[in-house]
């Protein structure tokens, strides 16, 4: 549950509402077992009786929970629409703010209702799990997995000590920054990126030097300019979300890169959570399997709802032991019962099918909300055909949005998003960040985007 992750702070309610909402956006989550009390309190750091208020209100206020004794905790099998109304005039009256869950939007509701069953089944067979496996940091068989996902995604062989996994993915972030780069020397970070990554990049404690916010000069002679300037040890470049992709990364950018790279000797974090949305040539071509000290991959094995904390890392093999390191201290990096399901996905080779379906109709679906989004001229034509992923930045041609505009669309799935909490870039301040990746219904995107342009007009 990332939603659960982050600043905010883990009161009885707060925890109950997110969970409420799960259930309400995501149908497949009818009937699935919840967590036993013990294992949400170790993973949240809360205490006991912050999760047993929060299972309190979801049994007696929300009336979303039901418990068997001896068996567990489970998620009501279905709801009527009159509950669903009420669960969710509930959960707008709780205090929860939408503003700072909604912009990590990683996941979508693509997937086939076949494919959330078997899901939900697989989480069934690990619910009770020996102590032996509960208590086990990393699952071993689960990095032999993950090792030929990346290899397939890379075009580059990688082995199971050549990758990592992890549940938060700022946490990763810093942990790479501090892991690949020394406090005397300079970090490269490609502009624009969002204010969660900054702050990651900040709490590492390195020095940081942005490039790609004065788009006069290109990208590789800034970099040339920085490298010549200071030492750098790391250079950070990932997919511009929630932002537009506003200076282009040509094939150009990416040879400049390498051979810069040759010559400075500096590492490459290139962080592809989302595959296929950030462009980018073969960065290993030519390198021997086992011999790559230059570049570091961050992504996630899947983007379905399940399975949104797991992130994974690769490169060469005295990288991911540097990396490992600053977990030491971590107990268990995901809860098994997540890792073994997904495991056992992956080997029954379901998962990667079943993504690329999804991705086919989200991708519909962004196709389908830019004809929408253009078809009044209302916004800047520019930074919605340069979108990126399921996230859109709306900027009207003229006038300003009014204050009320997330309040009037908190009921949709259209996540409205204020860039004021998220800024990295002045250069995106005047107008609202929008995402999709909560719709699986083409008409009822349509809807809410054209009730948002009405209500502009």
């Amino acid at each position: 549950m990332k939603e659960l992750n982050g600043e905010n702070k883990k009161t009885a309610g707060f925890i109950a509402s997110v969970i409420a909402r799960l259930v309400i956006k995501d149908p497949s989550l009818l009937g699935v077992k919840l967590p036993i009390q013990k294992d949400l309190k170790e993973s949240l750091n809360v205490a006991m009786a912050v999760i047993q208020g929060a299972w309190s209100i979801l049994l007696k206020g929300y009336q979303i929970i039901h418990t068997q004794t001896g068996v567990g905790t489970f998620v009501v099998p279905e709801l009527s629409e009159d509950q669903r109304n009420r669960i969710e005039k509930m959960i707008k009256q709780s205090q929860v703010s939408e503003k700072g869950m909604m912009l990590d939007r990683e996941t979508i509701y693509g997937f086939k209702a076949a494919f959330n069953a078997k899901v939900n089944r697989a989480l069934l067979l690990y619910v009770d799990l020996p102590s032996k496996k509960k208590d086990l940091k990393i699952v071993p068989d689960l990095l032999a997995e993950l090792a030929k996902l990346v290899s397939t995604r890379m075009n580059y062989v990688f082995n199971e000590d050549e990758v990592y996994y992890a549940d938060d993915h700022l946490e990763l972030v810093t942990f790479s920054f501090e892991a690949f780069s020394d406090s005397k020397n300079t970090v490269v970070m490609m502009n624009p990126f969002s204010d969660a990554i900054r702050k990651a990049a900040v709490k590492a404690k390195r020095k940081l030097r942005v490039i790609g916010i004065d788009d006069s000069t290109g990208l590789i002679a800034q970099l040339k300019e920085v490298c010549s300037d200071c030492k750098v040890d790391l250079v950070y470049i990932g997919s511009t979300i929630p932002y537009p992709l506003m200076i282009e990364r040509s094939r150009y950018t990416w040879d400049g890169l390498l051979e810069l790279q040759k010559k400075y000797q500096f590492k490459i974090l290139l962080d592809n959570r989302f595959p296929g949305v950030l462009k980018y040539p073969s960065l290993l071509e030519g390198i021997l399997p086992g011999t790559n000290s230059s570049v570091i991959i961050i992504m996630k094995p899947t983007i379905h709802p399940t399975f949104s904390t797991i992130n994974v890392i690769a490169g060469h093999k005295s990288d991911i032991s540097k990396v490992k390191k600053k977990y030491h201290r971590r107990a268990v990096q995901v809860h098994p019962i997540f890792t073994y399901a997904l495991l056992h996905l992956m080997r029954m080779e379901e998962l990667n099918k079943h993504e690329l379906e999804a991705y086919a109709a989200i991708s519909t679906m962004v196709v389908a909300a830019k004809e929408v989004l253009l078809e009044k001229g209302v916004f800047i034509k520019e930074y919605i055909e340069k979108q990126q992923a399921w996230f859109f930045y709306l900027q009207l041609n003229s006038g300003r949005f009014a204050r009320n505009v997330y309040s009037k669309h908190s009921k949709s799935n259209l996540y409205t998003m204020d860039p004021d909490s998220h800024l990295s870039d002045p250069h995106f301040s005047e107008g609202i960040l929008i995402s999709i990746a909560g719709y699986s219904i083409m008409a009822r995107m349509v809807r809410d985007l054209r009730k948002l342009i009405e209500n502009i007009i």
